[in-house]
């Protein structure tokens, strides 16, 4: 039972290590907010627009948007592809600005796809639509199916603002 205690105590107590300070005079590559991206040398490209990882201030304020999908606020589904990124961005986007945060404040998608074929457009309407430089971490899988069989995207997002 000590055990358990020492271990709850530690989690009660527990706070993030502080980012080491900045160099002056060096801006650190791609910084943007207070987020910073990293694209070390070393790491293979990036296969399409985005960044290879973000580094979060201490102190930020973490926002988790569940996955969108492509339908109206009065939950109908768009038709094809792109009209559903499109939705879905914008779903993203209100949920962000519930806590006055934007799609600039973004440093994590998840996105799911149903076909491959549809990899490309989604693309196309990500970067049309997140306008961020340096762009957020991304992942994008395709799956075999969503929650609904007229659903072809879903996407969920990580935003952190000071």
């Amino acid at each position: 039972m000590p055990e358990q205690a020492t271990l709850a105590e530690r989690r009660r107590t527990w706070q993030a290590p502080a980012l080491p300070p900045r160099p002056k005079g060096r801006p650190f590559e791609g910084e943007y907010a207070m987020n910073r991206a990293h694209n070390p040398a070393g790491m293979p490209p990036a296969a399409s627009r985005y960044s290879q990882a973000i580094e979060v201030e201490t102190g930020a304020r973490l926002m988790v948007v569940s996955g969108q999908v492509g339908n109206d606020p009065a939950g109908k589904v768009a038709l094809g592809i792109e009209a559903q990124c499109e939705l879905a961005f914008r779903n993203i986007e209100t949920a962000l600005a519930a806590s006055g945060m934007t799609l600039a404040d973004v440093i994590r998608f998840n996105s799911y796809v149903t076909d491959p074929r549809y990899i490309a457009t989604f693309r196309q309407v990500r970067d049309r639509v997140v306008k961020a430089d340096p762009p957020a971490t991304s992942t994008l899988v395709v799956v075999a199916g969503l929650a609904g069989p007229d659903m072809l995207v879903e996407i969920e997002a990580i935003a952190a603002k000071k």
